[in-house]
């Protein structure tokens, strides 16, 4: 296994997205990302992480909500 992607709800998107350290940089995760957005295009998205992996939600187009 490379990567996961755990949903837990479809309403209030909340899901894990995990990618092995040796496959990390590869587009792998974004890919994810983008099959979660399109397979659930009308959830509301509410993403808690730390200060270092928010730049990623920012690349893919997130934006802070504080």
């Amino acid at each position: 296994m490379i990567g996961a992607v755990r949903v837990l709800s479809d309403k209030m998107f909340r899901s894990i997205i995990y990618v092995l350290p040796k496959f990390q940089n590869k587009g792998i995760g974004k890919e994810l990302l983008k099959c979660c957005i399109e397979h659930f295009p009308n959830s509301e998205w509410l993403v808690q992480t730390t200060e270092i992996v928010s730049s990623y939600y920012e690349k893919n187009g997130f934006k802070h909500y504080f």
